[in-house]
């Protein structure tokens, strides 16, 4: 029965496109722009690969569903998994929030952190600079992100806390923090990139 069905599907589809000359080209339009984003995140993959060796680092693959940056801290800290990450930080979110945390914040900004914070309750959503503070606060840890063109995007302190470098290379900061975790940010593809210190 489900195979008569998917026949009969196949050729009702094949009418479709056969009768469609605009359908078929966008069907192959749709595989063509798919097979040349797949070859885009290779090579910016290979790209932040290249910019994370320098550093003595061993590139980790991180998932494209929006938990890049928690899937990539899994990965590289190894205690802990993308549920697990979110938790903690979403738990210091709300004692921050409360005044109880590391991070205190500015009372004009307390509601934009607090949309922030509540995003971290659900998988796949990525809350922009805060889930990086939250991040190096529960790990205490430096966390140091630049772009694929090596510029320094944040440098963010153990205590969650956003540091100033202004005009710094991404090698100056890394010489003054080998022990910081680095990250690779595609900006387009809103996309973190990490790896393993060897």
């Amino acid at each position: 029965m489900a195979k008569a069905i998917q026949r009969s599907l196949d050729s009702d589809t094949s009418k479709i496109t056969e009768s469609d000359p605009a359908m078929t080209q966008g069907l192959a339009s749709s595989k063509e722009s798919d097979a040349v984003r797949r070859a885009k995140a290779i090579r910016n993959e290979r790209k932040a690969a290249a910019i994370l060796e320098k550093y003595h680092r061993k590139f980790v693959k991180t998932v494209r569903d929006g938990d890049c940056f928690y899937d990539g801290m899994s990965k590289i800290r190894r205690d802990a998994s993308i549920t697990g990450l979110r938790k903690k930080s979403y738990d210091e979110g709300k004692r921050c929030l409360d005044g109880n945390g590391k991070l205190q914040f500015h009372p004009v900004l307390t509601s934009l952190f607090q949309k922030q914070i509540e995003m971290l309750k659900e998988p796949r959503n990525y809350a922009e600079q805060i889930d990086l503070r939250l991040m190096a606060c529960t790990q205490n840890c430096r966390i140091i992100v630049c772009d694929l063109d090596e510029t320094v995007i944040n440098v963010l302190g153990p205590e969650g806390e956003l540091e100033e470098y202004p005009k710094k290379t991404l090698s100056e900061v890394m010489g003054q923090h080998p022990e910081a975790e680095l990250f690779v940010f595609d900006g387009k593809d809103k996309h973190y990139m990490t790896a393993r210190k060897k």
